[in-house]
């Protein structure tokens, strides 16, 4: 999914992004870093997001296994 963002404004070490949908403007704060270095100010910019299923099966699991050792901790107490 690709999207248009419009920088509005800086506020200390955030950037205040902006993002139309269905005629709604909505403000979406990001670490000011996390821009392409350069990026000013009445810039617009093109987002993409991604799912990442590799990463997210890689967290789940351990998420699990933590889980499973905070449950076996208890059960030996």
């Amino acid at each position: 999914m690709t999207f248009r963002l419009y920088l509005d404004r800086f506020e200390g070490e955030l950037a205040v992004l902006l993002l139309e949908e269905k005629g709604t403007i909505k403000e979406i704060l990001l670490p000011r870093d996390l821009l392409p270095p350069g990026t000013g100010e009445g810039e617009v910019m093109r987002c993409t997001l991604e799912r990442d299923r590799e990463e997210t099966e890689r967290m789940r699991a351990e998420i699990e296994n933590l889980r499973s050792e905070m449950k076996n901790q208890r059960s030996e107490m």
